[in-house]
């Protein structure tokens, strides 16, 4: 009776087996392409049943299920392979639990003690995958652990997450799992260790949700154990197949040929003058692509603006695009130079002209124009100056230019005659601000006070608007006048002197006074005889003149000091 049992037993299982007709893949993606470090959209079709993609022509854990399927970012070229599946006992399922988050989600990170999800099953099944949402900005892992009601771990994953979630924005990613639950209550899903990830809070959750026929998810559940009947912890989507014999196609192979990245086009450091833009950047590559940012963000466009920093360049060539290479930006700017108005006399050239700066270079106008070459010609008016520092020149700033005609030579006679006693200011001249040299030059200087001594030149300049002519030369004659019998036989010596001069005279010596050619008075002696003798040796080599008085009659001395 029992072989006959096993034979009734094996012919309904020949012909449940009979009664499967797999389904067919009717269509899939053809010469599919991808750049080197993206992904690429997978699409299949099917007469029936369920289609779920595969990193294998065998076995595995479908990597998604659906019509399509967008890859992870490739390095190379890759095969994929899509099935389709019939409804039923053995064929993967998706939409266990909660399929998304709520509007009520939110993004927490677990505590050490686990959080995550109670579930009973209500028959075997395996646990293929799940998604989580995650919130961190940063890369980092994410371990998932299968406990039975005694808390004890029955299975582990660890996988790896990526960056770039925020809480407003958090990344879907899928986690293969490959969990295999037998019959039971009370399991848990939980995560010890993980990334920021979303979870819903009790308004939107309403326990317990089906995992299709196999099982229900009853509440959520953290601290090890403790239960949490309101919030839903992290796991999404649940893609699962009930134990048994699936009814599924052949699978299919869709191959993405992998075109590799061109090389990063290489670009040298840049730098502008003032201002730039994107548009003004170096081109060395092909359909070259700038960012502000090393990863992620959208090309410039050709009228942003630059500021010094660092700017990241793609070439694209094929239609694919490189990896970004980064070039330093530096924009110099030069200040104005510092340069105040300026008078010339008689005439100028742009040489002349003064500013406090690096490479300058003067100009007729506010912009534009060449450089005025150093040996241009003044002449009154506004001119423009500008400095260059690091090959960047600046802005010009404005100085104004006088340019004053030269004064003539005062008017008066080549040859005047005085009496002793009269200085400078007693020669007849004519002329605007007189001022007197005992040169030619110009490089001595004397007041007009200053007394006249017989047989010497004097010069005189007019200044007029702050600009001084050439000198009128004065030889000066001294006339005899009825006191100069007084002195009619007056003697002195040495002259030139070091020490001791000595006057002798036929009348009385009154006094003697010692000026400097500048009318400075340096000493004075009276005297009361017919011989003064005066000290020299303390006074500096140079001309003085020695002034003798015998009553009311006056006498000049020039007299050199060696």
């Amino acid at each position: 009776m029992k072989q006959i049992y096993i034979l009734i037993a094996a012919l309904f299982a020949i012909g449940a087996g009979a009664q499967c007709t797999p389904p067919e893949i009717t269509a899939t993606s053809e010469g599919v392409t991808a750049c080197e470090g993206t992904s690429a959209i997978l699409s299949a079709t099917s007469d029936s049943g369920t289609l779920s993609w595969y990193a294998s022509a065998t076995g595995g854990t479908p990597l998604n299920t659906g019509a399509t399927y967008t890859t992870q970012n490739l390095a190379e070229t890759t095969s994929f392979w899509v099935e389709a599946a019939t409804t039923g006992a053995g064929t993967p399922q998706a939409g266990g639990g909660k399929t998304t988050h709520g509007s009520s989600a939110s993004a927490v990170a677990p505590a050490t003690p686990p959080w995550g999800l109670v579930f009973n099953a209500t028959q075997d099944f395996t646990l293929n995958s799940v998604v989580v949402y995650v919130a961190s900005p940063s890369a980092g892992s994410l371990v998932v652990e299968l406990k039975n009601s005694s808390l004890v771990v029955l299975q582990t994953v660890t996988v790896a997450t990526p960056a770039g979630g925020t809480a407003a924005n958090p990344i879907a990613l899928t986690v293969p799992l490959n969990f295999t639950v037998p019959a039971g209550n009370g399991y848990r899903l939980v995560s010890p260790s993980s990334p920021s990830m979303i979870r819903d809070f009790s308004s939107e959750n309403t326990y317990p949700y089906p995992i299709g026929n196999v099982g229900s998810i009853t509440q959520g559940t953290i601290n090890n154990g403790n239960a949490n009947a309101t919030v839903y912890y992290f796991f999404y989507n649940w893609n699962f197949t009930p134990a048994g014999q699936a009814c599924v196609s052949e699978r299919e192979e869709v191959v993405v040929t992998v075109t590799p990245a061109p090389d990063a086009p290489e670009v040298e450091d840049q730098e502008f003058c003032g201002q730039g833009f994107v548009a003004g950047l170096l081109d060395e590559g092909e359909d070259l692509q700038w960012y502000n940012t090393a990863t992620g963000g959208m090309p410039l466009e050709a009228d942003v603006p630059l500021t010094s920093g660092t700017y990241y360049v793609t070439q694209i060539i094929n239609g694919c695009e490189s990896a970004r290479g980064a070039v330093q930006v530096t924009i110099n700017v030069t200040p104005e130079p510092a340069a105040d108005d300026q008078s010339f006399c008689g005439n100028g050239t742009v040489g002349d002209l003064m500013a406090t700066g690096q490479n300058l270079n003067w100009y007729e106008g506010t912009a534009g124009l060449d450089a005025l070459a150093a040996e241009t010609p003044l002449v009154s008016g506004s001119y423009y100056v500008s400095q260059t520092i690091n090959n960047c020149e600046g802005s010009r700033t404005e100085i104004v230019v006088t340019v004053t005609p030269v004064p003539t030579v005062p008017e008066g006679s080549a040859q005047q005659s005085f009496e002793e006693g009269e200085t400078l200011a007693d020669l007849e001249v004519a002329g605007t601000d007189l001022t007197w040299y005992t040169d030619m030059d110009g490089n001595n200087p004397i007041p007009a006070t200053t007394l006249l001594t017989d047989g010497t030149t004097y010069y005189a300049t007019q200044t007029i608007d702050g600009c001084e002519g050439p000198a009128l030369a004065i030889t000066v004659v001294q006339v005899l006048s009825n006191s100069d019998f007084a002195f009619s036989q007056i003697q002195y010596y040495p002259n030139p002197v070091a020490d001791k001069f000595t006057i002798n005279n036929s009348q009385e010596i009154s006094s003697v006074e010692v000026y400097s050619l500048q009318g400075q008075l340096i000493s004075k002696s009276g005297i009361s005889a017919n011989t003064a003798e005066i000290d020299f040796s303390p006074l500096s080599s140079g001309i003085y003149i020695v002034k003798v008085m015998s009553g009311t009659s006056v006498k000049n001395i020039r007299v050199s000091k060696k």
